[in-house]
Formats: C-alpha cells, structure tokens, sequence
C-alpha cells in the first residue's frame, strides 16, 4: 500500500485562494474546534495516583537504612547520597517479589568499589582502606537483611489483591504458592479464563469483565500464566491495566529452565514495565522540547517556507496549503496540514499515491522526495495536535481499516503522532508493511526516552534523500 494521496478534496477552492502567510498565522492563533467537557471525560481514563504505596513504603525503608549506615560508615553526606544515586540506578530499590541477599550480592561489591574511588582520590578514608571497604561492606549487608526482614513483615500485613490469568496447571501453581508463601505480598482474588476451571474456589471472570473486577476490587495488576487464552483479548487486558498503573507479570514459556532476576516460589515472571512516556516528567519534557524547538525551527525556516509555498503556488492553481483530518493522541482527531503536492480535483480521490502518480505538481515531486512537504507539521507541533517524533498519524478511514488487519495498530495513539518516527527512519512508510510499521511504532513508545528522540531526529536527517519510498 503506497503513500496516503494529499487529496485536495477538504481544502477550499474558491478564486480567490489562500496567503501562505495568512493561513499559517490563522492556523497557529486559531485553537482547534473545542471538545465538550463529556466527550473529554469519556474518552480520558481514570488512573491511580501510584502504582503501589506498599512498595514505595518497602523502598522508603531500605533507602533510610542503607543512609544510616553509609553515614556512619563514611560520616559523609555527600558519599551516602552518592551511594544511595547509585544503588538506585542499578535497581536495588526496584520491586522484586522474591528478596533475598544472594540474588543482590553483586550490587553491594559494586557499591563498595563505588564508595572506595572518592576517598582514595581524596586520600581521606577514615582508617586504612581494606578497613572502610570491609566496613562499609558490612554496613550494606547488615542493612539489607534488616530491611528485607522489615518489608517481608510489611508485605505479610498489607498483601495485595492480584487476578492470575490462565486456566492450566500453572495458573493453580501460582494460586497455591500464593497461599502457601505470603511473603511476596500478593493474594490471589481470581481467576481470568474464557473457559470453565474445575474445582476453584475463586471467582473466575472473562477477559471481558476483568478489567472492571480488577478495578472495583482495587487489585495491584495481572500474574499470567500461559494457558489456552486468546492472545488478542490478553494483549487488551494487559494494556488497560498499564494505562491504569496496575501491576502486570508474565510467567515466561519455559519458566522451569532459566528463572531469571524474579521469581515466585521457584516459577519465573518477568515484569512488564509501564512506558516511560506515561510519566507525567517525561510527557512534560518532550512537549517542552516539541515547542522550543517548534518554534525554533519555524522562526529559522520561515524563509524556505515562502520560498515554498511560492513554488507550490505557481505549480499549479489552489491554495498553498492542504488540511485533512487525522487521528492523534488517543484517537482525538485533528487537522495536520501540508504544502499541497497535488492537483486540485472536482472528484473526491482518498486514494493512495502511486509511483508516478500523474496528479502530483512539479513541486509537489520534489516535495514529497525530500518530505518538505511535511514542514508545515511544524504549527500542529507548536499547537500540541503532533509532536516532533511520534507515530505517523493516519485517516479515521484507513485507521480503522488497519486495525482489522493488525489488532496492535490502534495502541499507537497511546501517544501524540509525530512528524518522524520509528518507523520512517525504517524507511517503513509507502508501500510497505502495516504490521511492520505497528510493530515499531509500539517499540518507540514501549521503549521511549529523551535520548531515542534524539536518535531518531538524526537518522531523518540523513534519510531524507535516501527513502525509497518517498514518492
């Protein structure tokens, strides 16, 4: 399937025509068409404020207890807080079902290192080194033990609510290991299956109740067991309860082989992280950086953009600019506008460009080969409609059509669409693969950072003559 036609069907075409200059400073004032208070609320889901307060009261614990003894150990603020830094960044605080000393070793022997490189640079330690290095040493251990005591205790008293989803023998493993080892924290309160499971006391819901039940009896997430369960409705459930900031585990195929960093009772689960880019920080950030740099690049480019629409103007009758509506974050449409690269037509063609698509201007060639037709995206950015990277963002029309074909193609409005993406620097726009392109545009947003966005800004820019299909 090849590139989305800008069809000039949802432009204006009267005699007189459109400035360029005109219609970016109206499109840039003017603020979209205002949704009513309900369609907001109806569409924005509500989320806890923390994933889970028992866990930050277990990591409040450690942290205090690792500062006390490091300070006595050292009588340094700042090597305890240093320590403290780096202990934190190698996922010593972390929720971890399973705590125990041996699996943690190697972060004290680092931190020790960690704490020695200072004082021997300063050459000040408090005694001879092998001294402060068995001390603090020492210090981490006897706090860790401490603390994870203390926490086991917490998590005994406070256990939280968790639905295990799966039918099979695994599933009835974790509900009795549960049961049997409180220390994990977590109380088995149900079951999720579309098939019926002999002899259980717990509730059993379906994929499509489960999510409610979860929420009215505040459970902290998901522990899923393979079994039978459809992939789709499991792939739905799993992404509610991460918008909703519950708690998902997954017990890996072959958890019996290689149990890896986590485990409960011998059964290995791995965590799915919730996206970095559903903190509120990081979703401040990169709209600080989209509209300083927004702005920066249209005040520089403003000459290009005249040049442009200049061009764009003599190419062939119309208006400078084409608008068509597209889907954004959340699926909250939008009009994303463009250098109009098309002939206007009497006929309403929401077709896709070809290949030397005869409709396609002079400008319009050089345009969409070199994406400068894109540039006018840069007032969505600045107006918050798109962002500087992003998903692409599609027509209701063939988004809907997509997602039938690909069921993942919708959670790519989990964020604001961009104008460059994951995907693009993949040379995955054109004629090629939807299932592709989903693929990496939910990588982009599953995987987000700052530094990804920096990437991937890189890569366009020396793409941009390079793209085959850009056409």
């Amino acid at each position: 399937m090849a590139r989305a036609t800008t069809s000039t069907v949802d432009a204006p075409t009267d005699a007189r025509g459109e400035r360029f200059v005109f219609a970016t400073v109206s499109t840039f004032v003017l603020p979209p068409p205002a949704e009513s208070e309900d369609a907001q609320a109806a569409r924005r889901p509500e989320r806890r404020l923390f994933t889970d307060p028992v866990w930050i009261a277990c990591a409040s614990v450690l942290v205090a207890l690792d500062a006390a003894v490091l300070y006595v150990a050292s009588w340094s603020v700042w090597i305890t807080v240093m320590v403290l830094v780096i202990s934190a960044a190698l996922g010593s605080y972390r929720h971890r079902s399973t705590l125990t000393l041996s699996e943690g070793d190697g972060r004290y022997v680092i931190l020790t290192a960690a704490v020695m490189v200072p004082m021997l640079v300063l050459d000040e330690p408090p005694g001879s080194d092998i001294l402060f290095t068995v001390l603090v040493l020492v210090s981490l251990l006897v706090s860790r033990t401490v603390g994870f005591w203390l926490v086991k205790q917490i998590r005994r008293r406070l256990r939280h609510r968790v639905f295990i989803v799966g039918s099979g023998h695994i599933a009835r493993v974790l509900e009795r290991v549960l049961v049997e080892h409180p220390d994990d924290g977590l109380k088995p309160a149900a079951f999720v299956a579309d098939v019926e499971i002999p002899d259980v006391e717990l509730p059993v819901y379906s994929f499509g109740e489960a999510f409610a039940a979860l929420q009215e009896s505040d459970g902290l997430g998901l522990l899923c067991a393979f079994g039978p369960e459809p992939p789709s409705e499991l792939h739905s459930l799993v992404r509610a309860c991460e918008e909703d900031r519950r708690r998902v585990w997954v017990v890996p195929r072959l958890f019996d082989l290689a149990p890896r960093r986590d485990h409960i009772w011998g059964v290995a689960v791995a965590i799915i992280h919730r996206p970095p880019i559903y903190n509120p920080l990081v979703r401040g950030a990169k709209r600080a950086i989209d509209l300083g740099f927004g702005l920066l690049a249209l005040l520089l480019l403003s000459p290009v953009l005249l040049v442009i629409a200049a061009a764009v103007r003599l190419s062939s009758p119309g208006p400078v600019l084409f608008r068509q509506r597209r889907l954004g974050l959340r699926g909250r449409e939008f009009t994303m506008l463009k250098f109009r690269t098309m002939r206007v037509t009497d006929t309403a063609d929401t077709g896709w460009t070809t290949r030397d698509d005869p409709r396609r201007t002079f400008a319009g060639r050089m345009l969409r080969r070199t994406s400068l037709d894109e540039l006018p995206q840069l007032v969505n950015v600045i107006r918050g409609d798109m962002s500087l990277v992003g998903p692409r963002p599609e027509r209701r029309v063939y988004a809907e059509e997509f997602a039938q074909q690909v069921p993942t193609y919708p959670e790519r409005t989990r964020t604001a669409g961009g104008i460059t993406g994951l995907a693009q620097v993949h040379d995955l726009r054109g004629d090629t693969s939807i299932e592709d392109r989903a693929r990496f545009d939910n990588m982009y947003i599953d995987q987000y950072s700052l530094f990804l966005d920096v990437v991937i800004a890189l890569r366009t820019v020396g793409s941009l003559f390079r793209s085959k299909q850009s056409y």
